[in-house]
């Protein structure tokens, strides 16, 4: 998997979106929450914001798909089905616990996700709100003008992903299609890695976001969509893993190797363990090791299938029939495992049982355990495992399903002790609601368990193998699945003796054998009657097979060519045993296309009663009404089998299924009844396509009347897409001619290939998910192509010169030093006297260096546990900058720019890749064009001289002596400025006291106050709550603003912070005291351990006390961000109100169109270089700024004001709501807010691109990368003081300012009257004027965004009407 980074993955041609799982999220991200609700205007500002947060990091190139859910295949229905009847109980049983535990449940209906269905209300909506936000972004950001867009919505017929795989296969099968085309498709469903395989396009990537796995503590609002992590799954570099998986089948097969045909039959494999469409087969289960067993059969039937299993997608029963017979010994052995009893007499089974109760203290007699104490076992060992893996991060306490009987709380107790774990029994499960038992880590042993694991590096390793042998007699244990039977706990001496004298003699192997297949037998017998409710007989059980493998071909079908029928399904919950799944050679298949539901159709085949809501009313009462002849169809109770698997999402919904002639039937009978806005909501409709055309000028209307606006000047072409004829052609299904693949693979897609190495298959305990795996991995070890005998040689021929690392992703970096066990050799500048003197301005320095083996054994040990590739011995490591981008320089010659000190890099020589068959054309250096070229007429700019610096400006011409350009001057730029600058510096700095000073100051220890400052978790008649007054959390790295930050000093509190801990521990003396004690074991503390006395009383008073002082209400944020509070963020976004309303009502011109003449062409930038062109720059609180990217959420132009400072990003209130604005989780008001990176804006307050550009970079072009690189300083976001303020070296021209006529582009209404006191701020009232209110995102007119001439925040549910603007005074030119 590669992480998505700026310039760090490779270019895609087309990039496709699996809509529905987008939907999903963004409209119930917390289904748990019934209080929890979105209104649908918010629901579709968050799917726009998704879908251009996954444009502006992919970028494709050529085509952006859109594909919602239509009408599915009758086969994927049964699984809607069961999920929304499964997903509507669940809502109703949580809303049923929220009213049971008190909870204040809103008015509003619960949001229904059954609505995310084709053929609903909300669907046509979603789907008019899509069709207007691509419009507006073809028409507006550059970045779609050349991308042709596809939406597929809900009324084109097929799931979503299936509709892009058929766009491709299309695509594909064309004479003109590129074989090198790169895709990246997005997705949450893990069947996509199979559509990417059977593509055949190696040039194939899938998109999700970071899948965080175990409990979730916080219950928070989803992290911002900025801060998300985002990774690429390489379907390149996944075929290549397969080709080492079953190379070993080059030495035996008797027909050609052909990898295609390999990922053929893999993709054929995977459907034995379960999918959309076919249940999986009893035994296989993913996580019990089902893909590996499937794999090595497949290794050995091969040679002897005479071909490949999958033949491009057509099913070859008699071949598959060799992998079903190896399956039958793994269900008799699956059996065998949950049937001990059956491989030995009843003398040894009652021995074996006595041993299990000892502990397995004799070593050839394993111990025997049920499949819920088996269950139990394996979760405690993830516990254990995870804790070991990472003490600081990983949970102390896990809960178990409770004990119900003595046998069961004996093993749990001994299970505890054998790991040292406390165990507590009946505690609250707040998650399903209800009692379990908690097994949790000793506080002390967690505190030495996390410090011997710092500084002790064999530790780990040392207590792994502990728990092992621990877990060891468990984790071997048998099953019996019929403790009942076998338990001979409760049963008298005298009996237990009876049954062995009774079975005393051996039975032989033939009599053990019959046994076994009448346990078998009866075994099935009781599964097909208990589980499908059917007869054991040939006939039902030979339906059922040919069902079964017609369905694996149907599968396939649907894969490779696409639907081969609408109405065909599997009719039954189950798969069949294994062992009937014989003499299936003999199957042959035929399907009949048939024809798609309708949506209505659909809806009232996958909708439960409890959702009858979405369906047309005149079909409502078919689900509920006791004459309805389908009333059957709809159960209102059913049962949910897990079938042995562990998540309720993994259940069987036990439901009938849908007979269609007896549905339609029905239906039709109503049809009549419906209204003509629903006919037409029943019908299917085309894909359309958009795309820019500038010859087309409209107003594209508003979809949601009120609250979007029309879109005036709107260049889109909007058409039916149609895709082209397969008439004479068929479906390519395996590598297209001339695709390159491995080394001579496209730029950024990564290959093995690039380096030496062996493989081998085996245990290696990568790290999957926090535990280190107990499967077999591919582990790959290198061959280093050279070998380094002296390090100063090696530095001269490597140093300065660039290379590439991250194999096998391979990043481009430039080496600036080397370093081996004893020395390190660096590049440096010469001193500047030197430099002129020996015409050299880098020189090599050496130093002295002991702590290679360290550093060297970390970065061994993190390729062997987390990627399995062992490196070998690390003799030396390069320091390397990675490369960053391009820029600009100051005669406009583009060159590569390497990262700074802070960001180089240590990386394994041998590891290293000196040259690439492909250049990556993103980063090829360029020299500068003409100055004519660069600036044609009417460019638009931004103007970076001193004064006007940030103005937008157009071109006018070009001659020798530079550029002429008309600006748009802002007149009160400086005087906004220092009022936004004295706002900010007016709020106060807050004093901080470090915490033993301030424990010193209260009396009371530095323990205390750490837990009264902390989340403290209290249990209160067997719930637990937090009445901590959480100013820090430790844990998260969260601190509260204007109370609490964490410096080196550990962490510091405010006055106003100590106030309130004052109060607190003068409140509740008795809690100071209690708390002074020792901790309970496990660190929770019930009610009576804080108040002995009055205990009811004083839980009532403390919560008061914190109601009171709001201390839930309080702002926290991550350590490292500065941000401004609440409040002076209000009165920000009210002066910019005020200065927008005081313009508008002004008789003056504020804006002032001035002739700027003879400016180089390093003072102007243009939006389309602006990446290349503006480098991060420093920010302060309240520092002015505007965006400067003609693409992405933040229109062109528009002006803000800093109010957060991280690391990489700043927060900015935009002074004008926006499309795709936020509210900055809280921060400020919606849709004002955005997180933008450190060189997406201009600085207004502090110029600094500027003094870059003043003339001392004009020769750069002439000198070496290592050097540009060498010289460059790292910039810094924060704590800008007043006398260091790098200002922008003046550049004006002799002459150059000539004052023109103003013009309506120009002018705007501003008052000459006093701006406002900033203690008067706070009090004024939203503006009333309709000049006022003018569009929020009218970026279309690039001279115009500047003017101020709209409003800030209006009215919420006006957050986008257009408002008259009032006639401007004066005469245009």
């Amino acid at each position: 998997m590669q992480m998505v980074e700026d310039n760090r993955i490779p270019e895609f041609d087309n990039l496709y979106l699996d809509m529905n799982g987008i939907i999903h999220n963004c409209s119930h991200p917390r289904d748990d929450e019934v209080a929890y609700h979105f209104d649908e205007s918010d629901i579709f500002l968050g799917i726009f914001a998704y879908i251009e947060h996954l444009f502006a990091r992919i970028r494709p190139q050529k085509v952006f798909f859109l594909a919602v859910d239509g009408v599915a295949p009758r086969a994927k229905m049964n699984q809607q089905r069961s999920r929304r009847f499964r997903t509507a109980q669940e809502a109703k049983e949580n809303l049923e616990k929220a009213q049971r535990r008190g909870e204040d449940i809103a008015d509003k209906t619960p949001f229904d996700s059954n609505c995310i269905t084709p053929g609903t209300i909300f669907m046509q909506k979603l789907s008019l709100q899509l069709e207007y936000f691509i419009a507006k972004k073809v028409s507006e950001d550059s970045n779609w003008r050349n991308v042709q867009v596809i939406l597929s919505g809900h009324d084109a017929v097929g799931e979503g992903e299936h509709k892009i795989m058929e766009f491709i296969r299309t695509l594909k099968a064309q004479p003109d299609y590129n074989p090198n085309t790169r895709h990246c498709l997005y997705g949450l469903d893990a069947d996509l890695i199979m559509l990417g395989l059977l593509s055949h396009d190696p040039h194939f990537a899938l998109l999700r976001e970071e899948v965080v796995f175990g409990p979730q503590r916080t219950k928070k609002s989803s992290p911002s969509l900025e801060t998300r992590t985002f990774y690429l799954l390489h379907i390149s570099l996944l075929r290549e893993y397969l080709e080492l998986e079953f190379d070993s089948l080059r030495k035996t097969l008797p027909f050609e190797f052909d990898l295609e045909r390999i990922i053929d039959d893999y993709i054929l494999l995977h459907l034995f363990v379960g999918n959309d469409f076919l249940p999986h087969l009893p035994g296989l289960h993913i996580n019990e090791g089902a893909i590996e067993t499937l794999f090595r059969i497949y290794e050995k039937i091969l040679p002897k299938a005479g071909g490949y299993l999958n033949d491009h997608g057509t099913l070859r029963p008699e071949r598959l029939q060799l992998v079903i017979n190896e399956l039958f010994e793994l269900e008799r052995n699956c059996f065998l495992r949950d049937h001990p009893d059956l491989t030995r007499d009843r003398r040894n089974a009652s021995s074996n049982k006595r041993n299990a109760k000892q502990h397995n203290k004799q070593a050839n007699k394993p111990m025997v355990i049920t499949p819920e104490q088996r269950d139990w076992v394996t979760q405690l060992h993830q516990f254990v495992v995870a804790f070991n893996a990472h003490p600081e991060q990983a949970p102390t306490e896990t809960l178990l399903a409770d004990a119900k009987t003595d046998s069961d709380r004996k093993f749990l107790q001994g299970l505890a002790d054998a790991l040292n774990l406390h165990l507590a029994w009946k505690e609250y499960d707040p998650i399903n609601d209800t009692t379990a038992t908690k097994l949790s880590l000793p506080h002390s042993k967690v505190q030495q368990f996390r410090m011997d694991h710092a500084t002790d590096e064999a530790f780990p390793e040392e207590h792994a193998l502990a728990v092992q042998r621990a877990l060891a007699p468990y984790m071997e244990a048998c099953v019996d699945s019929h403790p009942q039977s076998t338990d001979l706990e409760n049963q008298p001496e005298n009996a237990v003796g009876e049954n062995i004298s009774q079975d005393a003699d051996q039975v032989s192997e033939a009599e053990k054998e019959r046994k076994i297949k009448d346990a078998m037998h009866k075994y099935r017998v009781d599964y097909y009657r208990t589980k499908l409710n059917m007869d054991y007989n040939q006939e039902s059980i030979r339906a059922l097979a040919f069902n079964y493998i017609e369905g694996m071909q149907w599968v396939l079908h649907y894969y490779y060519e696409g639907n081969s029928s609408w109405g065909w399904f599997y009719h039954y919950h189950y798969a069949p045993q294994i062992s009937d799944l014989a003499q299936i050679d003999q199957f042959e298949f035929a399907f009949q296309k048939g024809r798609p539901f309708l949506p209505f159709e659909q809806l009232m085949g996958v909708l439960p009663p409890l959702s009858k809501a979405l369906i047309p009313p005149a079909f409502q009462d078919l689900m509920t009404d006791v004459d309805s002849p389908i009333l059957d169809f709809y159960p209102s109770e059913f049962e949910a089998d897990l079938n042995g698997k562990k998540n309720s999402w993994e259940a069987v919904v036990k439901i009938p299924f849908i007979q269609e002639d007896r549905l339609l039937k029905a239906i039709q009978l109503r049809e009549n009844k419906l209204t003509k806005d629903e006919r037409i909501r029943n019908q299917h409709g085309p894909p359309k396509q958009f795309q820019y055309d500038h010859q087309i000028d409209v107003t594209y209307p508003s979809s949601l009347p009120g609250f979007f606006p029309d879109l005036p000047n709107n260049h889109v072409r909007v058409e039916p897409l149609v895709l082209p004829s397969m008439e004479g052609r068929e479906y390519v299904k395996t590598l297209s001619a001339g695709v390159q693949l491995g080394i001579d693979a496209m730029p950024g897609f990564p290959t093995l290939k690039t380096l030496s190495f062996t493989h081998q298959l085996r245990k290696a305990g990568v790290n999957v998910h926090g535990q280190a795996s107990s499967s077999n991995t591919m582990v790959l070890t290198i061959n280093p192509s050279e070998s380094m005998l002296n390090i100063d040689e090696f530095a001269k021929n490597i140093v300065g010169k660039s290379t590439f690392t991250n194999w096998p992703f391979l990043f481009e970096g430039l080496v600036v030093g080397v370093s081996d066990a004893h020395n390190e050799i660096h590049a440096a500048l010469q001193p500047a006297p030197q430099q002129s003197q020996q015409g050299n301005s880098v020189r090599l320095e050496k130093q002295a260096s002991s702590d290679l083996p360290g550093r060297a054994k970390r970065i061994q040990a993190k390729y062997a546990t987390r990627y399995g590739v062992e490196i070998g011995k690390v003799n030396a490591l390069l320091h390397v900058r990675p490369l960053q981008g391009l820029q600009r320089l100051s005669n406009a010659a583009v060159v590569k720019e390497f990262a700074h000190a802070s960001d180089q890099i240590e990386y394994p020589w041998q590891l290293v890749v000196h040259h690439v068959v492909q250049q990556d054309p993103r980063f090829q250096e360029q020299p500068g064009l003409a100055i004519h070229e660069e600036f044609p007429d009417q460019t638009r700019v931004f103007y970076l001289g001193d004064k006007g610096y940030g103005c937008p400006a157009r071109v006018l011409g070009t001659d020798s002596n530079g550029v002429a350009i008309e600006l748009a001057l802002a007149v009160d730029l400086p005087q906004e400025l220092r009022l936004m600058h004295k706002l900010v510096q007016e709020r106060g700095a807050d004093h901080y006291v470090v915490a033993n000073h301030v424990a010193h100051r209260l009396r009371i220890s530095s323990l205390v106050l750490s837990r009264i400052t902390s989340s403290m978790l209290v249990m209160i008649q067997n719930k637990k709550r937090n009445l901590g007054l959480n100013l820090k959390f430790e844990a998260k790295g969260r601190k509260v603003l204007g109370y609490t930050q964490r410096t080196s000093m550990g962490w510091e509190y405010s006055e106003k912070a100590i106030s309130l801990i004052k109060q607190f521990v003068d409140a509740f003396p008795d809690l100071i005291q209690s708390l002074a004690r020792r901790p309970p074991q496990g660190g929770i503390y019930h009610d009576s351990d804080l108040f002995p006395q009055n205990t009811q009383e004083r839980i009532r008073d403390l919560i008061a006390f914190e109601k009171q002082h709001k201390v839930r209400e309080l702002e926290d944020v991550p350590i490292y961000v500065d941000r401004l509070e609440r409040k002076v963020v209000a009165t920000l976004e009210n002066a910019v109100r005020i200065l927008a309303k005081k313009r508008a009502e002004s008789k003056t011109f504020n804006i002032k169109r001035q002739i700027l003449r003879g400016v180089p062409r390093h003072a102007l930038l243009k939006p389309s270089e602006a990446r290349m062109q503006v480098f991060p720059q420093r920010f302060a609180l309240g520092d002015r700024v505007v965006n400067v990217l003609d693409f992405g959420t933040v229109p062109l132009g528009a002006k803000g004001t800093v109010v957060g400072l991280g690391t990489q990003s700043i927060d900015i209130v935009l002074d004008a709501p926006f499309l795709g604005g936020t509210n900055l989780q809280g921060v400020c008001s919606e849709y004002r807010g955005a997180t933008v990176g450190l060189a997406d804006v201009l600085n207004l307050t502090t110029p600094q691109l500027a003094a870059k550009w003043g003339g001392d970079l004009t020769d750069s072009a002439n000198v070496s990368a290592l050097m540009r690189t060498l010289q460059q300083t790292q910039p810094s976001t924060h704590n800008r003081s007043e006398s260091t303020q790098p200002q922008a070296k003046s550049f004006m021209p002799k002459n150059a300012f000539k004052e023109a006529p103003p013009t309506k582009s120009f002018t705007a209404k501003l008052g000459k009257g006093v701006l406002p006191r900033p203690d008067s701020l706070q009090k004024q009232s939203q503006p009333s004027s309709p000049s006022a209110n003018g569009k929020v995102d009218a970026a279309a007119k690039h001279l115009e965004m500047l003017s101020l001439n709209k409003s800030a925040r209006p009215p919420r549910k006006q957050a986008w009407r257009s408002q008259p603007a009032s006639k401007p005074k004066g005469n245009a030119e």
